[in-house]
């Protein structure tokens, strides 16, 4: 088991949460997006035919106030801290 932060999530360096294995092709949910229409979303809001402020959550066609634990600082701080440990071994 990895290392984890104030939340209580897994923030060590081998965590490897739900990556998929090698030559595995990831697997869309029923929720997913295709590609076409993700492009579709992020070309109105570029042209400015969605009208969404500087910063805002945009969930495909529509802004939405983003979930309560993405204001939570304390979760925003366990990845940075994990970044911080793991950097050295990436670059050295």
């Amino acid at each position: 088991m990895g290392q984890t932060g104030e939340t209580g999530a897994d923030t060590s360096c081998a965590a490897s949460g739900s990556a998929d294995k090698a030559g595995e092709a990831p697997t869309l949910t029923p929720f997913a997006t295709g590609p076409q229409a993700v492009g579709r979303y992020r070309a109105d809001i570029v042209v400015g035919a969605m009208k969404a402020p500087t910063g805002a959550y945009v969930d495909r066609d529509h802004v939405s106030r983003s979930s309560e634990a993405s204001y939570d600082p304390l979760r925003e701080r366990d990845p940075r801290d994990a970044t911080e440990r793991c950097a050295p071994a990436c670059v050295g």
